[in-house]
């Protein structure tokens, strides 16, 4: 066992998950692919999160844009032209709802 697996045990700790910048992949953690938002798709991806009464806050875009990715909600990841479109946006909630 080695100084940080020593610490961990000592102190108690039974879980943790890394920040939104690691993930684990095949028993390693790598580090994410850093998405730098816009300030309107930062908003559309909240008035999605809200549309469907999920708790996230605007800041959060990564979070909301990584949780409709994986819940298969946000099918299209090219956030511009998914706002541009207006039949993609009516698709999501038709879909979804």
């Amino acid at each position: 066992m080695n100084m940080d697996e020593n610490f961990i045990k000592e102190v108690g700790i039974q879980q943790w998950k890394l920040n939104d910048s690691f993930q684990f992949k095949n028993n390693k953690i790598k580090v994410n692919k850093h998405i730098d938002f816009s300030k309107e798709e930062e908003e559309f991806l909240y008035t999605i999160s809200k549309s469907f009464g999920l708790d996230f806050v605007e800041k959060d875009s990564l979070k909301i844009y990584k949780f409709l990715i994986k819940n298969n909600i946000l099918i299209e990841p090219d956030i511009d032209k998914l706002m541009k479109d207006p039949d993609a946006k009516r698709k999501i909630w038709n879909e979804n709802s």
